[in-house]
């Protein structure tokens, strides 16, 4: 796993404070270990690892959780990373949030700020300053605001009834 810093783990632990989620499910690659600092809170922490080989049976079988953490999918190819991002955030996580390791996405990497938006990612935060690490987050509450005209009030003009033929 890319190492975190302080700031962020602290901002973490404050988000999964304000969450206040029961499961929290951090998915990695096999090479990589889950900081002791996630195993420290006071939720059950469940780990599990991806390869490129194994993703689709992950997926399979995982359930919903209330917040998954993913780092580490830059080693996958990018077709599969994209449908596991897209995945989990549309069936297996009430909060998702996506750690990426500026490293691999600004040098070398098939990945761009905007393949994140396109996602629906949103970014909770840059840590350039501290280290390599940017953190987005999906929420589905919060995902899509509802626009001011999609309301009643924009939805019939009254006024022009028998006026004009639609």
């Amino acid at each position: 796993m890319i190492r975190l810093p302080e700031t962020c783990l602290k901002d973490l632990q404050e988000l999964l404070a304000s969450i206040r989620p029961q499961q929290v499910l951090i998915l990695h690659p096999q090479d990589d270990s889950v900081p002791d600092d996630f195993r420290n809170l006071q939720v059950t922490v469940d780990t599990d690892t991806f390869s490129g080989d194994k993703t689709p049976a992950l997926l399979e079988h995982m359930q919903v959780y209330d917040v998954v953490l993913l780092a580490g999918f830059e080693t996958l190819p990018r077709k599969s990373a994209k449908q596991l991002i897209s995945r989990i955030r549309d069936f297996h996580a009430h909060h998702f949030l996506l750690l990426a390791d500026r490293e691999k996405i600004e040098h070398g990497g098939d990945w761009s700020k905007n393949d994140f938006i396109a996602l629906g990612l949103r970014l909770f935060r840059d840590y350039k300053d501290e280290g390599d690490v940017i953190v987005y987050r999906f929420e589905l509450s919060d995902y899509k605001t509802t626009p001011e005209w999609l309301n009643s009030r924009h939805w019939a003009n009254p006024e022009l009834y028998g006026k004009y033929r639609w």
